[in-house]
């Protein structure tokens, strides 16, 4: 790959090529093709989905729809009809933990990851205060993977209604084999419900749920090189069919009386509202500019990536580094790398590398409890995107260098 080729078609990089963008975990930057397609959405083919029988309203829902399929292809989705669409993973986790309450009873476990990002922590957090269930977080080894022989062995698996982990977590970046997770998490409990966080996951491996096996899965676009305020909740149909929507409004109905309502077809019963077309274009478009790269290479730089950064983090800290993976096995690793450095704070490390113009991520990174309780410390996260290269550790190196001295 001719990694400058693919960085210029970047326009924010092209505009700032100085800039060291290092906090992709966040958000990744936009290529052309994707902000094109948004533009000419708005100027060729914009109205409301589904309301109304003109052209515009046809060529419009004709895009959206084209968008879902895309989607439930790229998924491997059974059908398009597993695919709603929502304001980005934060949105989908909300949605399917509000679907699922009616199933929890008093005494129900859901079971989540310590290393888990807020927005699948709260939700679920927030069910079991209201129904007066359990909140259990499934535990991570020494080497950074979650511990289920220790959960297994402490909590009786047939109270487990819901089991919501990270397919990569935020913070820790390692790979979690999610597919055997699930199946190990069925062969205990086969009506323990699945629910997987891919928002780390989804510009950088290969999903398939179909193999995965899941119950649901969410995601967000701007972490994959589409835009912001854009995601979507894949849910097995079986399931779907049994759920009920949580937002009501136009769009999701097929009759209303004064007494009642008539939900319509699933999908549409779960996206009240007038729908983020344009996201959904741009959506479409990133799944394209993914693809015409390849899964496999934007890993494989990516791995190359952390692995470089690691040998350089360890050759040049030589007392007081902790990095917060296993080293050992980066094979496993996704394009993130947290770290802290003994003494100095990770937000004044942040700081002095902005200074310099590098962006990093500092601090708790949206998971207290994983910090609070096994970390032990804030930490500087380097998250990478396939526009990332290894001069820019360099500099990074360089960069972080000089603050050791200045901080320390």
């Amino acid at each position: 790959m001719d990694i400058s080729t693919i960085k210029n078609q970047f326009p924010l990089l092209l505009q700032n090529p100085n800039l060291i963008y290092l906090d992709n975990a966040a958000t990744t930057h936009k290529p052309q093709n994707v902000l094109s397609a948004m533009d000419q959405y708005y100027k060729v083919h914009n109205a409301n989905v589904g309301r109304g029988n003109h052209d515009l309203v046809k060529l419009s829902t004709q895009d959206y729809e084209n968008a879902r399929t895309k989607v439930a292809q790229y998924l491997h989705a059974f059908n398009s009809d597993e695919i709603i669409f929502t304001q980005g993973t934060t949105d989908s986790l909300n949605k399917i933990s509000q679907m699922l309450v009616d199933r929890i009873n008093p005494d129900d476990i859901i079971a989540i990851s310590i290393s888990d990002h807020h927005s699948n922590f709260l939700p679920w957090q927030q069910i079991t205060k209201n129904k007066d269930a359990s909140l259990v977080t499934i535990g991570v080894t020494s080497n950074f993977e979650l511990d289920l022989d220790t959960f297994f062995a402490k909590h009786p698996m047939e109270k487990v209604k819901v089991a919501a982990i990270p397919a990569i977590s935020n913070v820790i970046g390692k790979v979690n084999h999610i597919q055997q997770i699930i199946e190990r998490i069925k062969k205990e409990n086969p009506d323990t419900l699945v629910i997987v966080d891919a928002a780390q996951a989804i510009g950088h491996e290969y999903l398939n749920v179909k193999r995965i096996d899941c119950d649901a899965l969410a995601f967000s676009a701007h972490k994959m090189y589409g835009p912001q305020g854009i995601g979507v909740l894949y849910v097995k149909h079986e399931l779907l069919a049994t759920l009920s929507p949580v937002v009501l409004g136009g769009g999701m109905v097929e009759s209303v009386t004064i007494d009642n309502y008539k939900p319509t077809t699933i999908p549409q019963r779960f996206e009240a509202g007038t729908p983020n077309v344009a996201g959904t274009v741009g959506l479409q478009t990133a799944i394209e500019f993914m693809q015409s790269i390849g899964i496999a290479e934007i890993k494989k730089h990516e791995q190359e990536l952390v692995k470089y950064l690691v040998e350089k983090l360890q050759a040049t800290i030589t007392s007081g580094l902790h990095i917060y993976t296993d080293t050992n096995k980066l094979q496993n690793q996704s394009g993130i790398i947290s770290f802290s450095i003994d003494g100095i704070d990770s937000i004044d490390i942040a700081n002095f590398l902005n200074d310099d113009g590098i962006c990093v991520r500092s601090g708790e990174q949206c998971a207290y409890p994983l910090h609070e309780q096994v970390i032990k410390t804030s930490t500087v996260r380097i998250s990478f995107a396939i526009y990332n290269t290894k001069e820019e550790i360099d500099q990074m190196i360089e960069s972080l260098s000089k603050a050791i001295k200045m901080l320390k």
